[in-house]
């Protein structure tokens, strides 16, 4: 039960932790991220909308660094002394993220009207291959 409402506590503070210390709010973006991926695969988004994920994809020009997953980090260590002879423990470590259960779970999903297509003034300019959106000024 302590374990669980430390983690229960530490999810309903994230924000604050992530306003306070960069590394959460980092740890949040890359969650986020994650999360998408993870819809987009789930609920075929590419396919639906003719995407054929481009320099993203399996054949895609992107490499995303990879590292060693390390099999066990250090815990965290709390502790409280009471009285001055009773001491409460506690030990906490690691981070796990279920990102399909939260991407089915049905009370966080939220229905929207279809999109019938790329609207006009959203659409990315004709460019030149090998020129991403963002250089069109240039």
């Amino acid at each position: 039960p302590t374990n669980r409402q430390f983690a229960e506590n530490f999810t309903t503070h994230y924000a604050d932790l992530a306003a306070r210390d960069q590394v959460f709010a980092d740890m949040q973006n890359v969650f986020d991220l994650a999360l998408v991926a993870a819809l987009i695969r789930q609920e075929r988004l590419a396919d639906k909308v003719g995407w054929d994920l481009g320099t993203f994809g399996p054949q895609g020009e992107f490499r995303p660094a990879q590292h060693v997953v390390p099999k066990e980090i250090d815990s965290v260590v709390n502790h409280k002394v009471y009285n001055g002879k009773d001491i409460v423990v506690q030990v906490a470590g690691g981070v796990r993220a279920d990102l399909l259960a939260v991407a089915q779970d049905a009370k966080l999903s939220q229905e929207s009207a279809e999109l019938t297509g790329v609207a006009k003034t959203a659409a990315a300019p004709k460019l030149p291959a090998g020129r991403w959106w963002w250089d069109a000024a240039k």
